[in-house]
Formats: structure tokens, sequence, C-alpha cells
């Protein structure tokens, strides 16, 4: 995956919660426990942690519990369960995130520094070129 870096108009250095908050939360406000920027923020966290699997995420939250729910936003200082993940992430926009998430990476970085950004690595390791 590679991230096209344009001359957008730079973010002020806020932090990634406070990114995530510009995305609309498509769930409907009856019920919601979890705010949405602690939910994207806790999978974000967990899997630059190695969990690659939702179950991994929520055990993750519950692993490091209280400190680690409050300081993401949970206001009860309990993270949400796999199933409330699983509704939460099939329901946001992916387009919407992304767009976020490349206004915040071009907020931190120097725009005429970089052209693009390579994610993957396979040009690095040569398997690119077989």
């Amino acid at each position: 995956m590679i991230f096209q870096i344009t001359r957008l108009v730079a973010m002020s250095s806020c932090t990634l919660l406070e990114a995530l908050s510009e995305l609309p939360d498509p769930r409907s406000p009856r019920g919601q426990i979890h705010p949405l920027p602690a939910v994207i923020g806790l999978v974000a966290l967990a899997m630059l942690m190695g969990r690659t699997s939702l179950i991994g995420i929520a055990r993750f939250g519950r692993q490091h519990g209280v400190p680690l729910a409050h300081a993401l936003g949970f206001k009860r200082g309990k993270t949400p369960a796999v199933s409330t993940l699983s509704r939460t992430l099939r329901r946001f926009d992916a387009v919407q995130f992304e767009a976020i998430m490349s206004r915040w990476i071009a907020g931190r970085v120097d725009p005429d520094a970089f052209r693009q950004i390579s994610i993957d690595g396979k040009t690095l390791r040569g398997s690119r070129d077989g």
C-alpha cells in the first residue's frame, strides 16, 4: 500500500486520537457505549503491537486494563469486546479513514522530503525484482 503525500493544508500538530475524532460515527447514538476514536485508537495500537485478529485486539485491551482504556478515551475504563469491535469496524467508512490518516501523516512530514511512503517494504527487500 502506498500513500500519496500531496500538498494538503497541513493539520496542526494534533494527536492521532484528535485526528480520529474527525471520523464521522456511523453508529446510532442510542446504545453507544464506546467512543469511535477510542475504538479505532485501540485497534491501531493493538495492531502496532502485533495483534492481528479481533480476538487479539480485544484481549490486548483487557490485558492492559483501566489505565490504557482511560488514555484512549474509554469513559468507563473498559475496552470493547470482540463482537463490539466487529460491528463497529464493519460500519465506518474506510475511504474517510484513509483521508484522515493521510492528512495526519502529511502534517508530520515535510512534503518536500517525500513523494511517496512505502508501507509494505517490498522495494527495500528486493522482492519486487523477483
